[in-house]
């Protein structure tokens, strides 16, 4: 339990610290890098896919 609590402290911490830069006003210019928050849906995602996969194998 422990664990997961440290685990989601670092992905809170780190939505709260990586922040996308603008793109460039010019047209063609460099996309911004992913946002925090996509970051922190997408391992939501795999923790509960991670879930479910677990439960699928108990039964």
């Amino acid at each position: 339990m422990k664990k997961r609590i440290v685990i989601i402290a670092f992905f809170v911490m780190g939505a709260m610290v990586l922040n996308a830069q603008p793109a460039d006003p010019t047209p063609g210019g460099t996309p911004t890098p992913i946002p925090g928050l996509a970051i922190l849906a997408a391992a939501g995602a795999l923790v509960g896919a991670k879930a479910v996969h677990s439960k699928s194998k108990e039964n």
